[in-house]
């Protein structure tokens, strides 16, 4: 690329070509005994970015007529195979991928015709980015990169040890192992007021930190079993996704 005062002759130096491939597997399984529906599955998806970026890998030229050997006129240095400056920077590829997937079972029992209680627990497996040759950073106050001597004070790379013995993982972060998701959830119809269901759960995430619970109150015109016409007596499949 030629940089003169008011053009520019050449390619653009700048430019990145990113794939993006994603593969999903999973499945679920149902299966009615008596009075349960049991359900269990499993999830897991693989994603991988590949980035080739040009960040001035060809070079570029400038001629601003103002260098140290300039002739005062940016084309006559052109002429005169006189930049004012030259720059290049590599530009290697990146083939970055992560993965997630989860694991759950529930159950939905009919304790009686106007009584469901549903409960289950799901568990999720939630991986950082990582690269391929273990090209990310990160900063760790007062750490001294090993794989790196000369780079400044806390900025560290997959593989450096730290105080304590450990290795930075290629995730820069370790992946937590107790992403765990208990529920648990009851819909009532009282028999009372015909039409009327009432719902109510309760669950936890331990990355959350969070307890999130709910009551609906539905009306519908006609209770034949105990529940409103043409509703489901199993809880909304929170665990499926």
């Amino acid at each position: 690329m030629l940089y003169f005062n008011s053009f520019a002759v050449g390619t653009n130096p700048f430019f990145v070509a990113q794939v993006n491939n994603t593969i999903d597997s999973g499945d679920t399984i149902s299966k009615v005994v008596g009075n349960h529906t049991i359900k269990w599955g499993a999830q897991y998806i693989w994603y991988g970015v590949k980035q080739a970026p040009d960040l001035v890998a060809n070079g570029t030229f400038s001629f601003f007529g103002s260098g140290a050997q300039s002739t005062g006129n940016g084309f006559a240095d052109f002429l005169l195979g006189l930049p004012d400056f030259y720059s290049q920077q590599s530009s290697p590829p990146f083939h970055e991928f992560s993965a997630t997937g989860g694991i759950f079972a529930e159950d939905s029992w009919r304790a009686r015709s106007n009584v469901t209680i549903n409960y289950g627990v799901r568990w999720d497996y939630i991986r950082g980015w990582s690269e391929l040759h273990n090209q990310g950073t990160t900063l760790i106050p007062g750490v001294e990169s090993q794989a790196f001597p000369g780079a400044p004070l806390g900025y560290v790379v997959p593989g450096d040890r730290l105080p304590n013995g450990q290795a930075i993982p290629s995730t820069l972060a370790h992946t937590s192992l107790d992403h765990f998701s208990p529920r648990l959830g009851v819909a009532y119809s009282p028999g009372w007021s015909k039409g009327v269901l009432g719902r109510a759960d309760g669950r936890t995430r331990k990355d959350q930190r969070a307890c999130r619970r709910r009551a609906v109150l539905y009306r519908h015109r006609r209770l034949d079993d105990g529940l409103p016409d043409g509703e489901s007596a199993l809880w909304p499949d929170v665990y499926e996704s």
